[in-house]
């Protein structure tokens, strides 16, 4: 997969949008460059390299029927529950993330006598906040909106010391788009949440690349079987995406569902790793 710059993920998104609102069309390259306000030939370039697949291949992979036979088929939370990593079958396979919840002290205050560094990063999937205690990567998301990111920062450590600035760490959790310049064997996260909301995302590190889970499958998984509800809210408040892999749950229906960071994120991520199993 090649990187995609700002202008390429917008009209990759647009293209995606395009594809999903008109799927039961089975629209032609031409109609859905014509959409884009793009040439076919740029669509064709663009989609292949940086999907990974046609948007034939795309449509296919977002269907109902193929996420049901992913959770018909693939490995159960269960089945993968000694697994710590991202995946089997993925990037990062020998690469493992650990999760150090904040201490009862840390979590009522918002933070406070914490300093946190923060800064800009571009990924394959559009821009990234990434930010950091000194204890690890407390909170990474998508942003189109810089000011907004910020706040949302701000708001989740209300009371911590925040400075734009670089820090190891966030490389090390930028490496996992690239697999470059990996220094360290292990990721430490440093996540603000409840026990319940941290138990949902190491559950959610369980889950293979290339594979979906329900959210029924992980409330079973940490034992609360009729927490379906609490589950999603949790799942929606995940601090740290694409490494605590949010994109990969969803509904037991087979329906991909939202996704925090916008759906076209969610649905180019999938692909790709539906691509790669």
């Amino acid at each position: 997969m090649k990187h995609l710059s700002p202008k390429h993920y917008i009209q990759i998104a647009r293209a995606i949008d395009y594809l999903t609102q008109h799927a039961q069309e089975q629209p032609s390259l031409d109609t859905i460059a014509s959409a884009c306000n793009m040439s076919t030939s740029s669509l064709q370039r663009l989609f292949s390299d940086y999907v990974g697949v046609s948007p034939k291949q795309f449509l296919m992979y977002m269907s109902t029927e193929h996420a049901k036979q992913l959770l018909q088929d693939g490995p159960s939370l269960l089945e993968t529950s000694s697994k710590t990593g991202l995946s089997s079958t993925g990037r990062l396979h020998d690469h493992f993330v650990h999760i150090e919840a904040m201490t009862p002290g840390e979590y009522k205050s918002g933070g406070k006598d914490l300093e946190i560094s923060y800064n800009f990063y571009n990924s394959p999937y559009g821009e990234l906040i990434i930010a950091s205690t000194a204890r690890g990567i407390c909170y990474m998301v998508f942003c189109d909106d810089k000011g907004h990111a910020v706040k949302q920062l701000e708001k989740l450590f209300q009371n911590a010391q925040i400075k734009k600035r670089d820090a190891p760490s966030h490389l090390e959790a930028h490496a996992f788009f690239t697999k470059k310049n990996i220094t360290s064997k292990t990721l430490k996260l440093h996540l603000r949440g409840t026990p319940f909301q941290i138990k949902v995302w190491q559950a959610l590190l369980q889950i293979p690349s290339g594979d979906v889970a329900t959210y029924g499958e992980i409330a079973q998984h940490i034992d609360h079987d009729k927490a379906h509800r609490a589950v999603g809210t949790a799942v929606g408040h995940n601090p740290i995406s694409y490494i605590i892999p949010c994109h990969r749950v969803i509904q037991s229906s087979g329906i991909i569902g939202n996704y925090m960071w916008g759906p076209q994120r969610k649905k180019l991520i999938l692909t790709q790793e539906f691509s790669h199993k």
